[in-house]
């Protein structure tokens, strides 16, 4: 038993392509249960009162924790219990906030560019409606909005994109792999919206930027823990900003 326990913290594809692949549908599949339970309850009770934006603010902080619960049930025994037990684990976290410093900068770089493309084509370029919704809800409440963006996401989408869609198809194909990843991660913070579609095209590649740089960081630490770790502190970055701005 000691040596299979060693196993499974030495090696991060201990999780078998199935297992990889159930983490996404846990999180797509919730997303949508979720959703639909959270907007029920709030529909039926006197939470119905509330505005449309501190609805949307709980109904995030609520799916994104029964995420969370849902996908550490499913890892614990098989990956988790492990991962979090192995001292090396803690000196990738950290190794992440190094990826994560470079993904700030990276992006920032990439709307730079974005921004004087616009400048030249004549068009007025603003933040995309996921980011515009983000810093929204920062200022409305920033207690339960640090908590989802800081902690809850940036572990949740780890567990996700990196270990669940990555993780299984880089066991089939890693070029495939890393395509799948990047361009499920970028959609997800896309928005079809015909009106201000040049926007959301405009801001698309900072969101391609990061989904290629979490999964490299993902691959070259081959812990998901830098992965999070670069994560958590690109969000931290973005709340401060939100907070000061």
């Amino acid at each position: 038993m000691e040596k299979s326990e060693d196993n499974n913290l030495e090696n991060l594809e201990e999780l078998t392509k199935e297992q990889n692949f159930t983490c996404f549908l846990i999180y797509i599949l919730g997303s949508i249960i979720f959703s639909l339970i959270v907007s029920s309850v709030f529909s039926l009770s006197s939470l119905k009162t509330l505005s449309k934006i501190k609805i949307n603010i709980l109904s995030n902080f609520i799916i994104y924790a029964l995420l969370l619960i849902s996908l550490t049930i499913f890892l614990w025994n098989k990956y988790l219990r492990f991962f979090i037990q192995k001292h090396e684990t803690w000196k990738k976290f950290l190794h992440g906030i190094g990826y994560g410093l470079v993904l700030i900068f990276g992006t920032f770089v990439i709307s730079y560019i974005s921004q004087i493309l616009a400048q030249i084509l004549n068009i007025d370029l603003t933040i995309n409606e996921n980011e515009s919704n983000i810093r929204e809800y920062t200022t409305n409440s920033p207690i339960l909005m640090g908590i989802t963006t800081i902690f809850f996401a940036p572990i949740v989408e780890e567990f996700s994109y990196r270990l669940g869609l990555f993780g299984g198809f880089k066991k089939i194909n890693r070029f495939l792999g890393y395509a799948i990843t990047i361009l499920a991660f970028a959609l997800a913070h896309f928005t079809f919206d015909s009106k201000k579609i040049l926007i959301e095209l405009f801001n698309l590649p900072s969101y391609i930027f990061a989904g290629l740089w979490l999964c490299f960081t993902y691959e070259n630490e081959n812990s998901i823990a830098a992965s999070i770790g670069a994560h958590m502190t690109n969000n931290v970055l973005a709340f401060l900003t939100t907070m000061v701005g």
